[in-house]
């Protein structure tokens, strides 16, 4: 079917437009699958032709969460007991398991994953709202760090507000930006709250650095200058409000050691709070309080909710979805269209992170075939590790049960980025980077190419290679193959080949020219190698500009 499919496409000069009544052609449904998924796969393609986009997000939002804490409390369960298993990194001499466990926990998911939406979702959460396995803290906490994510897992459809909440009441969190153990202020001892994560939900995880209008762009005041959001005053004052909070379960002072404690979430000590006036972002009061442990979580959601509150929530939190899902330049409209949908779902819900993700790929800049033909301004360069998972459901990981994906950092040195492992809170990227030379004359962000420098841009297409290579493998440890063969039963008809690979890495946006050089490749190896053409079609199909520009 796959090949019957391919040949009218090549018939054509491009791929068939819909079949079975749908209007969606297979490169606009690749295009869409690429902008909500970890890579689209053929039957991922026939499934959103026969639904629609809307149908397809639908039942994607229905779908079950995959969650990553499940298989990292499997392989706890077993390392305590059993070990019958023992695929996973521990340290025998000391009795713990490494951190590192949990990127296989994401590989499984991002790529064999039903709910891919979901997945996809999370990860740009995951990218806002930042923890790192880099800290020291938390390097070998792989539970507490599974639950972390999975706040996002779980979210990805529901509530900023919710999202937020279990944010502040992380314990992962609480060590990250240490206000696990904040107390009330002493100035006899000159002890006062510590403001690391008081500052951070508000820059990072809420609002942002400027006052801005619903369309993105900041404010200004009658001189013409920006608004800064908030001063160190508010900063001081909102550190106030995470006083009392530690490890739950434990008296204060005790616990913060085990691997449940880390995914438990942090508990109000009434003794060592802030029960004080607090005047936060605007003129907002919490009011002063009698000392109890429910006042005291009182005025942690009090603080949340005007953060959620607040006109900069939709702009700002919106804006940065659009960047991971679709294009880094969104138009004002878009951005304020989709500030609209946070601001009210339809029936005066705020925040519904459900319908502002289906309003972010159904807009009509999303869906727009020609945009980046368009708008050159229009697109995106795709993450690192988006990129390597699309490899893997390409080619048959999906269907492996036992797959394993870690290393001692190989894969972040190279792509410099891997799950959980940003080198501080400010992400592997910031929204608004501009890279030296065009995007900057141009005044365009570029967020990924951050992190595409003289080495990445090197070591990363290697890393590709090897993967195609390889598989997912490290040493002698463990080595899952990629399977080719749909590729390599192609390989005698180079256009349907490369039809196939412009659907699953090119956004099914391949350019004559890339094109032309990829047939040239194949054709350059015999016939009777179909496995070697397979290959290096893949490998040239993924690390080409269409396979790393999603337009």
């Amino acid at each position: 079917a796959l090949i019957e499919g391919l040949q009218g496409a090549s018939a054509t000069g491009g791929f068939p437009g819909g079949g079975g009544g749908s209007a969606i052609s297979r490169p606009q449904a690749a295009r869409f699958l690429t902008q909500a998924t970890f890579g689209p796969t053929p039957p991922d393609l026939d499934r959103v032709r026969q639904l629609g986009y809307a149908a397809w997000i639908t039942e994607q939002i229905a779908k079950p969460a995959t969650l990553h804490s499940t298989y990292i409390r499997g392989i706890y369960t077993d390392f305590a007991g059993q070990r019958a298993d023992l695929s996973y990194n521990y340290s025998d001499m000391d009795e713990f398991l490494y951190g590192n466990n949990l990127t296989t926990a994401f590989a499984r998911a991002a790529i064999q994953g039903e709910d891919q939406l979901r997945q996809r979702v999370a990860f740009g959460l995951s990218q806002i709202c930042v923890t790192s396995l880099r800290d020291a803290n938390l390097e070998n906490r792989a539970l507490g760090m599974a639950d972390y994510y999975d706040v996002f897992v779980t979210g990805a459809f529901g509530s900023y507000r919710d999202i937020l909440m279990k944010v502040a009441l992380h314990p992962c969190m609480g060590r990250y930006l240490s206000h696990v153990g904040n107390q009330k202020a002493d100035p006899s001892i000159n002890r006062f709250p510590d403001e690391n994560f008081a500052r951070e939900v508000m820059q990072l995880f809420s609002v942002g650095l400027w006052e801005l209008n619903p369309d993105g762009s900041r404010k200004v005041n009658g001189l013409g200058q920006h608004i800064p959001t908030y001063t160190n005053t508010q900063i001081t004052q909102m550190a106030r409000v995470f006083t009392g909070l530690w490890f739950g379960g434990h008296g204060w002072g005790g616990g913060g050691w085990s691997e449940q404690d880390f995914a438990t979430p942090m508990t109000m000590h009434a003794d060592r709070h802030d029960f004080g006036e607090k005047t936060l972002l605007g003129g907002f009061i919490i009011p002063q309080r009698a000392p109890s442990a429910e006042n005291g979580m009182r005025d942690v959601a009090d603080a949340i909710r005007h953060l959620f509150e607040h006109a900069n929530a939709g702009p700002f939190i919106g804006k940065q979805l659009i960047q991971f899902l679709v294009a880094d330049n969104p138009s004002p409209a878009y951005i304020q269209r989709i500030s609209n949908v946070f601001a009210n779902n339809g029936i005066g819900v705020r925040g519904d992170l459900g319908a502002v993700v289906r309003a972010i790929l159904l807009d009509p800049e999303a869906r727009d075939p020609q945009q980046g033909a368009n708008n050159p301004a229009f697109g995106k360069l795709r993450e690192p590790v988006i990129r390597a998972m699309a490899l893997g459901r390409a080619f048959g990981m999906k269907n492996v049960p036992a797959l394993l994906w870690w290393d001692w950092g190989d894969f972040f040195s190279n792509a410099r980025q891997a799950p959980m492992n940003s080198p501080s809170v400010f992400n592997f990227f910031r929204p608004e980077y501009r890279a030296p030379g065009l995007l900057t004359q141009n005044d365009l962000a570029g967020p990924v190419f951050q992190i595409t420098d003289s080495y990445s841009a090197i070591a990363f297409p290697n890393q590709l290679w090897s993967l195609i290579e390889n598989g997912f493998s490290l040493y002698d440890t463990y080595r899952f193959p990629l399977d080719l063969s749909s590729a390599t039963a192609l390989a005698a008809t180079p256009e349907l080949l490369v039809d196939h690979l412009n659907a699953l890495f090119c956004a099914g946006q391949m350019s004559a020219a890339t094109r032309t050089i990829l047939l040239d490749a194949i054709n350059q190896i015999p016939a009777t190698q179909p496995e070697a053409r397979a290959r290096i079609a893949a490998y040239l199909a993924a690390v080409a500009p269409d396979g790393a520009v999603l337009k």
